[in-house]
């Protein structure tokens, strides 16, 4: 066996332990996990046929050939339902989903005069390799036009989740999208080598298109598994889902507590602004570091949408920007008091609200176009006087 084959099989080998873990864990969105261990399951399962390819086994069992293949079609529709389970409390398998696998019955009826034949007929395909490798390569082109299509769906409903967050909290460390991200990276990463073997291949390099993609998109393939091993076996929190229904549901039942002072439709003027602005300037909600919109609405007795109606109709921001804003100017006049001098950057910031390092780091260089520390050593004694003053 070569090296590739070796890293196939450490890579079946740890995504069965991660099906396991998945399937049977109690920990985050039992759902979702569960979602995810399929789709492992479905993974590792097709992986096996780089491994027989390898090992020469289907001489010795042909009734496998090709058993794999339908398989494949599974992988898009797995994704997007974890993706959704994941970013909706809501979101249920109804008889209507079951569409999405057509194209994984599609093809083992395709394949199914093949799969009824005799072992000496399917012997002799083996004898001519090549047949089979035709018929693959339609197969996998169809799949390809599949999973792209379903990737651009799940990429356009992390946009739309994002957009969703940044209306409705202040900090983001605990509703990470960036797992969801990391697995369309991963797809579109073995994908795109798809794509390359396949051009080569129909640019007449066949036979180093078939030795060498065989191998190495299994490899590639087996390694994502070792990358999603990791994350699910060290980092459990990222299988922990966000729901912005509770969001809505909370916000509900303020308005229906308090006394609105004008209704959502109304025309946003100046008055209702400035209330928010003198709010935020007196209170200082922006120094709880998980503060959300529905927390804000609560404090100022008006309803969620009332209130995100005003930050992102009235002063044109979401509210992840309007507040940060606030925390960063919070930083800001904090760095020139003299009280302030023995404490640590980080510490002026975690007491402005901000709960990360990186995110305060980010945030503050994108509204003042510097670093913390850039702009601290910025100052100038009389800027310090002049602000301190301020």
């Amino acid at each position: 066996m070569n090296f590739f084959v070796y890293i196939i099989i450490a890579g079946i080998i740890q995504s069965y332990i991660l099906v396991f873990f998945l399937l049977f864990s109690k920990r985050g969105n039992k759902k979702a996990n569960r979602i995810l261990g399929i789709l492992i399951l479905a993974f590792s399962t097709t992986m096996n046929h780089f491994v027989f390819y390898a090992l020469d086994v289907y001489n010795n069992l042909p009734h496998l050939i090709l058993i794999f293949d339908p398989l494949i079609f599974t992988y898009g529709p797995l994704f997007l339902f974890y993706e959704r389970t994941l970013t909706s409390k809501n979101y249920i398998f109804s008889k209507a989903k079951l569409f999405h696998f057509i194209p994984f019955v599609a093809c083992i009826a395709f394949y199914s005069p093949f799969y009824l034949r005799s072992t000496q007929l399917k012997s002799l395909f083996l004898g001519n390799f090549q047949i089979l490798i035709d018929i693959a390569r339609n197969v996998e082109i169809a799949h390809l036009v599949q999973i792209f299509i379903y990737l651009f769906i799940i990429n356009s409903d992390l946009k739309k989740y994002h957009n969703q967050i940044l209306k409705s909290f202040s900090s983001l460390e605990k509703i990470n999208l960036n797992w969801l991200r990391l697995m369309v990276f991963l797809f579109m990463a073995v994908y795109f080598v798809v794509v390359i073997f396949l051009a080569l291949e129909l640019l007449g390099y066949r036979d180093f298109a078939n030795f060498y993609g065989t191998k190495i998109i299994g490899a590639l393939i087996a390694l994502c598994v070792y990358k999603i091993g990791y994350h699910g076996l060290f980092q459990p929190e990222i299988f922990v889902s966000f729901d912005n229904d509770e969001l809505e549901e909370k916000s509900s039942n303020i308005s229906h507590t308090q006394n609105l002072d004008v209704e959502l439709n109304d025309h946003i003027d100046e008055e209702k602004i400035q209330k928010l602005l003198d709010f935020m300037d007196k209170k200082k909600p922006y120094l709880k570091d998980d503060l959300t919109l529905p927390d804000l609405a609560n404090q100022m007795g008006v309803s969620r949408n009332q209130l995100s109606s005003l930050i992102n109709d009235g002063i044109g921001e979401n509210f992840f920007m309007f507040i940060n804003k606030y925390r960063v100017e919070e930083v800001k006049l904090q760095l020139v008091n003299p009280a302030n001098k023995n404490y640590t950057i980080m510490a002026i910031a975690y007491d402005a609200g901000f709960k990360s390092k990186s995110s305060f780091n980010n945030i503050f260089k994108k509204f003042t176009n510097q670093t913390p520390t850039e702009y601290r050593n910025s100052l100038t004694y009389q800027e310090v006087e002049t602000l301190a003053e301020e």
